[in-house]
């Protein structure tokens, strides 16, 4: 039998080579996974800081001279309307408000002392008691990140519909981050009626 030749250096570096090769390939998938994963992070981050952000609630007290009739509900077109009007008096993005709650309710108990600003309203007065507007809203991040509002007092005007018919109305909202408590909506009566400032035709004709 013949003595097997003895294996040469470049044989031994050929028979490493496919080792080589994979070690390389390993190394270059787990850079490409390492870059994936740090440029997902600031994305990750900020999604969460903004899904934190708009959970935020602010709330709002309005006064307005005259009567919307009966309490009640605002419906999404009413509270939209507001909300832009809220956004332009105060200089944020359209679509960076949205209102999850607007509720018109009447306190029977004693009148507090007006403000300053509040002089020349003779607010809600109905034969019931005092009748105001009480919203809760929060910020739309995907439109507006960095927005933040602090507590202030504007005054608004606006066109809604509310108890079917379609009312101009001019509103004095303080704003604040505070929780507030919304009174409890009184029962429909037919004693009812709407004195708002202007009333431009009713919405179910």
């Amino acid at each position: 039998m013949y003595a097997r030749p003895p294996v040469t250096g470049p044989q031994k570096l050929s028979n490493g080579l496919p080792l080589l090769l994979v070690c390389c390939l390993l190394f270059i998938l787990l850079l490409i996974a390492s870059t994936i994963v740090l440029a997902l992070i600031p994305v990750y981050l900020e999604s969460k800081d903004a899904t934190l952000a708009s959970s935020k609630n602010y709330y709002a007290v309005g006064d307005f001279d005259g009567s919307l009739g009966n309490d009640g509900q605002l419906d999404a077109s009413a509270r939209d309307t507001i909300a832009r009007a809220i956004e332009k008096q105060i200089g944020l993005p359209t679509g960076s408000i949205v209102i999850d709650q607007g509720t018109v309710a009447t306190t029977t108990g004693r009148r507090k002392r007006r403000s300053a600003k509040l002089v020349r309203f003779r607010r809600g007065q109905i034969s019931r008691g005092l009748q105001r507007l009480y919203l809760i809203f929060r910020i739309n991040r995907v439109k507006c990140l960095a927005c933040h509002i602090s507590e202030v007092t504007i005054t608004i005007t606006v066109t809604i519909v509310f108890n079917g018919q379609t009312i101009t109305i001019v509103i004095v909202l303080r704003i604040s981050v505070g929780v507030i408590q919304i009174p409890t909506t009184l029962s429909p009566s037919t004693a009812a009626t709407t004195t708002a400032v202007a009333v431009t035709g009713s919405a179910l004709g």
